[in-house]
Parts: structure tokens; C-alpha cells; sequence
């Protein structure tokens, strides 16, 4: 009896970290239904020690690609006539020039991974997404990186922007792979 509740227990705790391991699940489905999703960009901030990240340009892009939207019809508004509230903080922008080494599997893709030397960007930001109303839609830390041979720190800054608005609109807003 006790080793049945062990093992129940068991699969219980791995279903459940396997299950918060999962991170939120995409609005696509709850926004597509809606004929135009009025929708308030609030300026961006930077929780970083030492700011360097380009947040107009960062927030600019965020809002063309809402407006490019084809499935999900967004449509820029003020705060007071917005469905829902968009809201982000810069916690890490991080420029090197040597690429850290991945995580790869086998020692030979690791060694030529090392032996590259590749310029290398990393933003993250922790987006909210909230019903105008107050209730948070969507929360989620959105993590975008780029590695060049030959990119500046001035240079990597609208290109990061670009992959980070890709990876903000594949995590919180693309339809769900079944």
C-alpha cells in the first residue's frame, strides 16, 4: 500500500513539474476570435545596472509587428480605450565579442563552437500582457540572442530588437503546434 502511494506521489510531483516547466500558454487562441484587439503599448524600462538597451526603437518595433499581425488584427489605441495593456522591462542586454560557448552535445561540436569567434548579443525582457481591466493575460521572460562575426555593440542593437520582437511574438501571441 505504501509503495503504490509512493509511487502515485511520484507521478504526481513529475506531472506537475513537467506541467509548470511548460511556461504560459500563447493568447492566439483567445485573441484571434476577437474582430480587432485594441491594444496599449506602455514605454518599456530597463531594470538593468547599467542601461544600454535602444527601448524606442525596441518599443517601435513591438508595435509594427502587433500592426503587422495578419491572424490576431491589433490595432494601436490609447490606454483608456485599450482592450489590453502590453507592458515590459529590460532585465539583461549583454554584448561580447566572444560568442559563449553553447551547450552542445559532443565534444567536437563543442570544439569548433569554441574555437569560433563570433560576436555575440543577448536581451532579455519580462513582458506582461494585461486585460484593461487589471487581470494579467500573459507573463512570461522572452529571451532573444544573435552571434555575427563581425557586428558592433552600436550595430547590435536594432538587430537584437528585431529577433526580440520575433521571439515576443512566437512565445506570447503564434498559434499553438498541436
Amino acid at each position: 500500500m505504501i509503495k503504490k502511494s509512493l509511487i502515485f506521489l511520484s507521478f504526481a510531483i513529475f506531472l506537475t513539474a513537467g506541467l509548470a516547466m511548460a511556461g504560459p500558454v500563447s493568447l492566439y487562441e483567445s485573441l484571434s476570435r476577437k474582430g480587432i484587439v485594441k491594444v496599449f503599448v506602455a514605454d518599456l524600462t530597463d531594470a538593468t545596472a547599467a542601461p544600454k538597451a535602444d527601448l524606442p526603437d525596441l518599443k517601435k518595433k513591438i508595435e509594427e509587428g502587433l500592426k503587422n499581425r495578419k491572424s490576431i488584427r491589433f490595432e494601436l489605441v490609447s490606454k483608456e480605450d485599450a482592450d489590453i495593456l502590453l507592458e515590459g522591462s529590460v532585465t539583461e542586454f549583454l554584448w561580447t565579442d566572444s560568442d559563449p560557448v553553447d551547450m552542445i552535445t559532443g565534444w567536437a561540436a563543442a570544439a569548433i563552437d569554441a574555437a569560433k569567434k563570433d560576436h555575440y548579443a543577448r536581451l532579455m525582457v519580462d513582458f506582461v500582457i494585461r486585460d484593461a481591466k487589471g487581470p494579467v493575460l500573459w507573463q512570461d521572460k522572452v529571451r532573444a540572442t544573435l552571434t555575427d562575426p563581425a557586428m558592433t555593440e552600436a550595430e547590435s542593437l536594432p538587430r537584437i530588437n528585431d529577433r526580440m520582437v520575433e521571439a515576443f511574438m512566437r512565445q506570447a501571441l503564434a498559434k499553438p503546434r498541436r
